[in-house]
Parts: C-alpha cells; structure tokens; sequence
C-alpha cells in the first residue's frame, strides 16, 4: 500500500493521476498531513469532501465538483498508508489508471450503508479501537461506526484541517499563482465583453472557455456576472439579464491549477463615463480592500482586519450598504477556507497564509444604483502580506 509521505516518488510508468503537481508538491502535501496528524493527536482521519481527498492523494475525484453527494471515503494513518472506498461504477476504471492507490474498496451508492466497509479498513489499519479523527460524518454512518466498533474514538479533524489548509508552503504557493494567472486571463476575457446589449451568461461564458483554453481544470463556484440591479441584490449567478448602458458589472470568478484554487472579483463600468456615485461607490470600496490589506500583518486577528474595511465603510456615505457577511476567507484548496476573516474570528494570522479580501457595496433599497466587490488575494509575509492577483486588471473608467 503506498501512502502520502516524504519517501513517495513517482516511477516511470506507474499510474499518474490528471493535472498532477508533481512529485515535490506531493511529499510537501503529505508531510504536511502527517504533522499535522500528530499535532492533533490523531491515528488517522476518515475523509470525505472531495477536495480533502484531492488533496491527500491526488486522486482527481469524479466528486470533485459542486452539487453530488458523497461518494468516497479516505482512511489515512499516521504512517501516511491510504485506503479509499469509493461508490462510483466509472472508479473501477479511473482508479487503477488515474491514481496511486493500490487499496481501494467499492461501496454503494447509499452511504448508510458504508460503515462495515470502513470498519474493515480501520480494523486492516489497525485504528479500530484508535483516536480516529473526520472531516464531516453524516448522521447515519456516525451511529453505525460506533455500533460495530464500540471502542473506536471519533473526534472531529475540523482544526487538522484548517491547519493543513492555512499555512502554505512556497511550493503551494506557486500553484495558487498559476491559478491566479489563468484567474487573470478569464477576467481579461470577461471584460472585454462587457458592452451593452451583452447578456451575461455571454460574458461567463467567455470568462470560462479563456481559463479553459489557459488551462483552468474547474470552476469550483459558478462564475457570476451581477449588472445593474442584480449588482445590487448580489445575484450569485450570471443570468440571461442584457447589460444596459453605463452600468457597474461584477465578475466573480474561481480557477483551479494543480488542485489549487484562485478567486477574485472585479467591477467594471459596460460604457461610457462613471457618474459621480458610481465613482464613489467604487471608490468607498477600493478604500475599504487597502484598508484590510493595510491590516494584513501577522498576529493580527481576522476579526481586526475585518473590522479596518467597516471603519473604512462606515467613515462614508455608504455604510448602510457595506458587506454583511465576511470580508474574506481563506483561499488555496477547495474554495472558501477558515478561518473567515470576519467579526467575532479571533485567530490570528500567520506568515505563509492566503486569504482573499472582499469589501462591497450593494445598494439593495435602489437597485437602479447597482453595486461593486471588488477582491484581491494576499499572501502573508513576516512583515505584512504580498498581493497576489495583482495582474487580474481592474476597471480603467472607474480607477480615474
């Protein structure tokens, strides 16, 4: 059985899996997860988000994408040995081509129904009766695990992960800056397309097949273009909405590279000159996102930069209308990571972590006004934090 740790290398001619990091990106990704296991105290972990089992194996999960149900479950110990069970009939094929597991286990579809399969990977493994931690663990199987292995310790991974996930090694973060320069290419994309008499699932759609062709594996939230007064409710989608003249436009897009995931937003103007308000607006928010990067330091709490993008909100005409949610999340495997930089998060901040920062406005009473977001990624440093999405292009009518 091989497992994740520093003495994997990949022989020629052994199954690889698609869009494959490479051999140092693994070692680094699976000694992380084995410090990672020992600092939490934990045997081993049962995994079962998908790009958690990415992330661990390289495997590219068939779930590796929104709106399926759960359809793997990764045992991993503490010697690095992996063993997967997954509910897939297409996975009889992927796996012995795309992966590097050699003990793999098939299951239902129903996941009720998994708990003997598990049992018996954790009794093979020897962590039957060990302190075995889980990123998620549906109500059902909780209850049958602990039936037929009364002395198996469950305990929640939530802060395992947030541990692996949060502090980046350069090799990481070198991924998220491929991403973020296919992130790029799409913007540019985007923005070129943004006329009036657009639709916007036309703009998406170009956004989309220039990561594509640049190299993008996924989209792992759906690419959103909000003009006018979608702007102003924050529409999560792009819709068949035709763009007007002299409206803000928000993109909002999500790339993948190597399992490393780029998000940031931009809003743009689709003709025209920026009124007055328009001009504040972005403006207001262009203050807020310095503001919070201003604060980007480490030992900073994400509860203090969070609050420097509402003192800048609240300083202007705008406050009514400033971000009711989080300003920014981490950001490098999945989509949104904790900790979320918002109120009430007192974690600190720490060098090697990447975190998007996203002030907005949406002008919710007067849609006719529309909204900006604008988001920027940074990387913490020793001393502060580093851009990273510097090269995604920003609104040339609204920065006048």
């Amino acid at each position: 059985m091989r497992g994740g740790g520093a003495d994997v290398t990949t022989r020629i001619g052994a199954p690889r899996p698609i869009f494959y990091p490479g051999d140092a990106v693994r070692r680094v990704k699976g000694d992380k997860l084995l410090r990672a296991l020992e600092s939490a105290g934990l045997d081993g972990v049962l995994v079962f988000k998908p790009e958690a089992i990415r992330y661990a194996t390289d495997f590219y999960v068939k779930g590796f994408r929104r709106f399926l149900d759960i359809e793997y479950c990764l045992l991993m110990d503490r010697r690095g040995r992996h063993a997967l069970a997954y509910s897939s009939g297409s996975d009889d094929y992927r796996l012995p081509l795309t992966s590097f597991l050699e003990d793999t286990r098939r299951v239902s579809g129903r996941v009720d129904e998994w708990a003997p399969v598990i049992v018996d990977m954790l009794t093979d493994y020897g962590l039957a009766a060990k302190r075995v931690g889980y990123d998620l663990l549906p109500a059902a199987l909780d209850v049958r695990l602990r039936e037929l292995a009364p002395h198996l310790e469950l305990r929640s991974a939530e802060a395992m992960w947030e541990q692996v996930s949060a502090d980046k090694h350069p090799l990481e973060v070198d991924c998220i800056r491929r991403a973020y320069d296919v992130l790029a290419i799409g913007i540019r994309a985007g923005i070129a397309t943004v006329v009036p008499k657009t639709r916007e699932i036309d703009v998406a759609a170009e956004i989309e097949a220039a990561m594509r062709r640049a190299g993008n594996e996924m989209t792992p939230a759906i690419t959103m273009v909000a003009s006018g007064p979608n702007a102003a409710i924050f529409e999560r989608v792009a819709t068949e909405r035709v763009i007007g003249e002299r409206e803000l436009v928000i993109l909002d897009a999500t790339a993948v590279v190597n399992g490393y995931t780029a998000d940031t937003a931009r809003t743009v103007l689709s003709s025209g000159e920026a009124t007055a308000q328009q001009q504040d607006m972005y403006r207001t928010v262009k203050a807020a996102l310095r503001a919070a990067i201003e604060a980007v330091r480490p030992g900073a709490t994400c509860a203090e930069i969070d609050g420097a993008a509402r003192r800048s909100y609240n300083a202007s005409a705008w406050s009514k209308y400033g971000s009711r949610w989080a300003t920014g999340h981490q950001i490098g495997f999945g989509l949104h990571g904790a900790p979320l930089v918002g109120p009430g998060v007192h974690e600190a901040v720490k060098p090697n972590m990447v975190m998007c920062l996203e002030p907005r406005i949406h002008v919710f009473d007067r849609p006719e006004s529309g909204g900006v977001q604008v988001e920027d990624a940074v990387l913490v440093t020793d001393t502060g934090c580093v851009v990273l999405s510097s090269d995604v292009p920003y609104s040339e009518a609204l920065e006048r």
